[in-house]
């Protein structure tokens, strides 16, 4: 059921969902996600929830900076075995490296009030090549490297990408310009929306 949701992200061991997205997922799935948080200590505060696909566990990931950082960094996480009902808790709020989320549009529903703002970093992303290979750029030390090497930095939700010929600094909107020399620009024809989403969802019933 995981492998076949039009909403969230399936990575190989887990699969990641928005906790606004919750009502999207198949009933059966709802419910697994209930068992584990009858034993959770309160989660309503959690961002994301991590169903894991190769074990009885489920998680939840603290981000609270989700909606205003492009890629915010987990603070916390919890994670509940639906074996033995054990609860653990980890928390990243000190750690200079911890693991960052992109691209957040695949996390959310459609109808997620920032769904487009993330689609569109992510569009930008994709033709600057920043994404590539993704396994590399999964903390964020290595994602701070990534952009260095680009020679891009972000100003909210937009990317900035420094002019080495002196003429300052230019914004990359994504979908609407052509690269040229040390500014990368792209036309709509070479950028596309982020795949595995349906625009007419509706939620799902968990009875």
């Amino acid at each position: 059921m995981c492998q076949s949701s039009a909403v969230g992200k399936l990575l190989p061991n887990a699969f990641y969902v928005h906790l606004s997205a919750l009502s999207y997922l198949e009933p059966e799935i709802q419910s697994y996600e209930n068992l584990a948080r009858l034993a959770a200590p309160p989660v309503k505060e959690a961002t994301l929830v991590k169903i894991s696909t190769t074990q009885a566990k489920v998680s939840y990931l603290f981000y609270p900076d989700f909606d205003t950082e492009p890629h915010p960094a987990l603070q916390a996480s919890i994670q509940v075995d639906l074996q033995s009902f054990q609860v653990s808790s980890r928390d990243y709020s000190a750690s200079d490296n911890s693991p960052i989320l992109h691209p957040k549009e695949t996390f959310v529903a459609p109808d997620y009030p920032l769904y487009e703002q993330f689609a569109q970093l992510t569009r930008t992303e994709v033709a600057l090549g920043v994404l590539e290979h993704p396994r590399s750029i999964g903390t964020r030390r290595e994602w701070l490297q990534r952009l260095e090497n680009h020679g891009v930095e972000f100003r909210g939700h937009h990317l900035i990408k420094r002019d080495v010929g002196g003429e300052g600094e230019q914004r990359l909107r994504g979908a609407g310009e052509q690269r040229r020399k040390q500014v990368n620009l792209f036309p709509p024809h070479l950028v596309t929306s982020a795949p595995g989403h349906l625009h007419n969802l509706q939620p799902a019933t968990c009875n």
